[in-house]
């Protein structure tokens, strides 16, 4: 099951369940989205081409932020920035093993549930905290 998390009719998150199963490719994420998220699920024998990427220079704004739930339990908790940087609560989820979240935009926090193993990718290049973070 995919679940996406909206703030005023945006997606600003992406639960992806590890029980969801697709034929082939399958993109989660829309062709704008800073992560281009896909499943893939290929019958044994199949084969995808040896190839690579254009070295293409693309502007991006934000950092776009991938969970995934190696082991363990925890709870993603969405929260809009708000006037004056304000955190509102939107909406929480509880992740386990096998599930990933996508964070697009807005603002979030984490609780560990259990003893929790993640594999964390974010959008690059890293500047500095003070630059890349902003506590609220």
């Amino acid at each position: 099951m995919i679940k996406e998390i909206k703030h005023n009719g945006k997606v600003i998150a992406i639960i992806y369940r590890k029980n969801e199963k697709e034929e082939t490719i399958h993109f989660l994420t829309d062709e704008q989205n800073n992560f281009q998220v896909a499943l893939l699920n290929h019958k044994k024998g199949h084969v995808i081409p040896i190839h690579f990427h254009n070295p293409i220079k693309r502007n991006i704004t934000g950092t776009d932020e991938m969970l995934y739930v190696e082991e363990g339990k925890m709870k993603v908790l969405f929260y809009s920035k708000g006037p004056k940087n304000k955190a509102k609560k939107i909406a929480e989820g509880i992740l386990i093993k096998g599930d990933i979240v996508n964070l697009i935009s807005e603002a979030h926090g984490f609780e560990f549930l259990e003893k929790s193993r993640i594999v964390y990718v974010k959008q690059g290049p890293y500047i500095n905290k003070i630059t890349d973070k902003k506590i609220l």
